[in-house]
């Protein structure tokens, strides 16, 4: 049992990582549009936000129509990332009962 679960709570653990960082780039990436620092018709940053979107809108949808804006800041970027995070202590906490 241990020599399957173990590494894959450590494959959960990485994935649930590059999420995170995903997540931070879509946040930073909006705000960065928004306030019209970078332009979305310059190919990179179209395509980096098309990836964004199709990897975190799944997520954020739902949320954004339980979730009002606050004073126009969407919050389901922060509640989905809050959510990765309990996920990535809840992985550790799994890996260290299992491993010890």
């Amino acid at each position: 049992m241990d020599l399957f679960f173990i590494p894959l709570c450590a494959v959960l653990r990485i994935v649930l990582q590059m999420y995170t960082w995903i997540l931070i780039v879509t946040i930073v990436l909006n705000w960065l549009v928004i306030y019209q620092i970078v332009n979305t018709y310059h190919s990179f940053v179209r395509q980096l936000g098309d990836f964004c979107f199709q990897v975190t809108d799944p997520l954020f949808r739902p949320l954004r129509r339980a979730l009002p804006f606050v004073k126009g800041v969407d919050l389901a970027p922060f509640v989905v990332l809050l959510a990765v995070y309990f996920l990535q202590v809840f992985v550790e906490r799994v890996i260290n009962f299992w491993a010890s």
